[in-house]
């Protein structure tokens, strides 16, 4: 049992590095990690910074058939530097952009990396529900060569889980199909796998037969590598079969001419048949081998992971760095922003003082001039008011110069009918006191007619331009009517009776040649 799982182990190393370079051989960079892991680490660098900026440049696009590319070919990466949680993250992240572009090859590649990193880590029902998505895909667009090598995972899978009879059955339809395709490179794989399936049980017969097969197909390639690697599985299994010179003539063939690997196993071999032969100088020598070889590839697998780390670090720091630096260009660019929308609210709270201070100095302008206009109208008023008082007083004046003329008329005749001297001469003295009068009530008219001038300038002249043919009496009842005094007070200043002043505003009306609907007296208000 001892001997079946180093042999196991073997061939799961060897399997592993083959599906590496498979699955990683677009970016061929495991191969340049261990060959010159400094050299190499600075070109991985790039490269990755590189994938990073344009997954970046495209995370806001709808390019999902792009973006999963690159989240593909960074997990590729992750991989390859053994950082398979990153990976993975990726691997998802691709997986999403690449449902979204409905690329079914895409996506059936993708779980098949998915499914290979998850059977690193050993996470058996995420790792089969991966496969089966890559092969239901796979065979789906009838792409063999691709549905065999996830059969081929398929296969270890079930061998993990200690189911062989599936992991066989898997193994023997990735078979069939390699040999349709006559692809010899994973056809001499699926043998090897197919032997150790058999050696698992215990049947390592069977398991030598195809094993052969893969060695005559490694031969015939001339692929040396894994050549002796097969070599030495077939020592182990000889050895298992009681054939220690068979096991011995392959062991030390793999020991002289194998790789790190082989020449381990080939070591522990030989170690096992020397101790069964009791020649413990040769075992111990081997035994010696083996522990030189194992602490070189110790020490060698830490050195790449150490790499692998800084490379990481580097990485990531260069990312942090990025990061930090877009952040301070954004806090500049929100502190700018927010100090123009403070200047500019600041500024706008300014204008708007401004703008209420004027129109509050505009407002009290507005009501002081019109608290003066007011005044203006209340002092016009007042003077209109006192024009028409003494307007009014002048009226009366008139009327009464009016009545002392006919009482000179009436002394006139009287003096008529005098008959002695002494008669004649008082009503002569009388007559004189009158004309005396008369000069008087001329200037009271003039000083009358001023007065309304002022009050009405255009008045009297527009009348008598309109009506020429009106004497003094009716232009002084057209006055005393644009003076909107009511009848009875016309009336009682002109000394007649309301009967007869009706009488003369119905003379006075037919003589402007008014209608008979219109009236007289408001159309001398708005004369």
């Amino acid at each position: 049992m001892k001997y079946t799982l180093l042999c196991y182990v073997l061939i799961v190393i060897l399997s592993m590095t083959a599906r590496a370079q498979s699955s990683f051989s677009k970016l061929s960079l495991g191969q340049e990690i261990v060959a010159n892991p400094t050299q190499a680490n600075d070109s991985l660098k790039n490269k990755l910074l590189r994938y990073f900026n344009q997954f970046k440049i495209l995370n806001n696009s709808n390019d999902f058939g792009n973006k999963a590319k690159i989240c593909l070919s960074i997990g590729d990466y992750f991989g390859n530097l053994i950082a398979y949680d990153k990976a993975i993250i990726y691997y998802r992240e691709a997986l999403k952009h690449a449902q979204q572009s409905n690329q079914s090859l895409l996506k059936a590649i993708i779980n098949h990396r998915l499914g290979q990193l998850l059977l690193q880590l050993k996470r058996y029902p995420d790792t089969e529900k991966a496969f089966n998505q890559a092969l239901k895909l796979f065979t789906q667009l009838k792409q063999q060569q691709q549905k065999g090598e996830v059969l081929i995972d398929l296969g270890l899978l079930c061998q993990y889980q200690q189911e062989y009879i599936r992991a066989r059955s898997k193994f023997f339809l990735a078979k069939h199909i390699f040999e349709t395709l006559k692809d010899s490179f994973n056809l001499a794989k699926t043998f090897e796998h197919i032997g150790a399936t058999y050696g698992f049980q215990g049947e390592y017969n069977r398991g030598i037969q195809y094993l052969e097969m893969a060695k005559v197909i490694y031969r015939d390639t001339k692929d040396s590598l894994k050549l002796y690697n097969n070599l030495a599985t077939i020592a182990s299994f000889n050895l298992h079969l009681n054939k220690p010179v068979q096991a011995i003539r392959l062991a030390q063939k793999s020991f002289i001419n194998g790789n790190s690997y082989a020449k381990k196993k080939s070591a522990e071999v030989l170690q096992q048949v020397y101790v069964s032969q009791n020649k413990f100088d040769k075992a111990y020598y081997y035994q010696h081998q083996a522990s030189q070889i194992q602490q070189a590839l110790i020490q060698k697998r830490t050195k790449i992971q150490l790499s692998n780390s800084r490379l990481l670090q580097a990485v990531f720091k260069q990312q942090l760095q990025e990061s930090i630096y877009k952040l301070k260009e954004e806090r500049r660019y929100t502190i700018g922003l927010l100090f123009w929308v403070i200047c500019m609210v600041g500024g706008v709270i300014y204008l708007g003082q401004l703008f209420f201070r004027y129109k509050k100095r505009i407002n009290v302008e507005k009501a002081a001039t019109k608290s003066k206009e007011l005044a203006t109208l209340e002092n016009l008023q007042e003077q209109i008011s006192l024009q028409r008082e003494q307007l009014m007083i002048k009226v009366l004046d008139e009327i009464e110069s009016k009545q002392l003329l006919e009482k000179i008329r009436v002394l006139g005749n009287q003096l008529k009918l005098c008959k002695t001297i002494r008669e004649a001469k008082k009503q002569l003295r009388l007559l004189d006191d009158m004309l005396e009068n008369e000069s008087s009530i001329d200037r009271q008219w003039r000083l009358f007619n001023s007065l309304f001038d002022q009050l009405y300038p255009d008045f009297q002249h527009k009348l008598k331009s309109c009506y020429p043919l009106l004497n003094q009496n009716q232009v002084l009842l057209c006055i005393l009517l644009r003076l909107n005094l009511p009848l009875p007070q016309v009336a009682q200043l002109l000394k007649v009776t309301e009967n007869n002043l009706r009488v003369r505003l119905h003379r006075l009306h037919n003589k402007m040649n008014l209608n008979k609907n219109q009236e007289l007296k408001q159309h001398l208000v708005q004369f």
